[in-house]
């Protein structure tokens, strides 16, 4: 109703269909998330330019709900230009860089190349802890997922060592019971398996 009233460029239709999509991926449906994403990028493209930090925004979601449909390697393209955008426009520590530069390491991890998001994942470390501090969940999940691609290296040895550090850190920062410890515990007593 909203687009045939005031078209399908209108900022009003495209912030209708970026939270409609909001609400399918939400809801798990990530196909029909996709596609309503997809449309709100192309709109805003159009009526914002591809450089604008809204439309990269939406471009960021697109990447994330084609990762979440199972489609990682067309999502990867849009993390990356995403990604090239919001740095340009809001600088390499901005949280919106920092939150797309770990969905495309996590992308590469998943992807099976480890080594372009190991680089990502120590990108994005000194800015977590300078504007998070050295003990925030945000900053421990990161050093555990730098472990976590030293492991998928063949680099058991470093692996073990910073999951160590992480896990001292998670215990002291979290303590024992919170989900992220448990999750870097097990991490790193799955490393000592098959030890180098």
């Amino acid at each position: 109703m909203r687009e045939q009233t005031l078209g399908e460029d209108h900022p009003d239709t495209l912030h209708t269909l970026r939270h409609l999509a909001d609400a399918h991926r939400l809801a798990g449906d990530f196909d029909r998330a996709v596609h309503l994403y997809d449309r709100a990028f192309r709109g805003r493209v159009r009526a914002l330019g591809a450089a604008h930090t809204d439309t990269l925004a939406v471009l960021n979601l697109l990447a994330y709900s084609l990762r979440l449909a199972g489609l990682i390697q067309e999502a990867i393209p849009h993390y990356e230009q995403a990604l090239h955008g919001m740095e340009a426009a809001l600088g390499s520590s901005h949280p919106d860089v920092l939150t797309t530069r770990n969905h495309l390491a996590d992308a590469y991890k998943e992807t099976g190349d480890p080594r372009r998001a190991l680089a990502l994942y120590e990108d994005n470390l000194p800015a977590l802890v300078v504007s998070l501090g050295e003990d925030h969940p945000h900053t421990l999940l990161t050093r555990s997922n730098i472990a976590s691609a030293h492991l998928a290296m063949g680099m058991r040895k470093e692996a073990r060592h910073l999951y160590t550090q992480t896990l001292e850190a998670c215990v002291r920062a979290l303590g024992t019971s919170h989900p992220l410890t448990r999750a870097v515990y097990h991490q790193r007593r799955s490393s000592r398996r098959g030890k180098s």
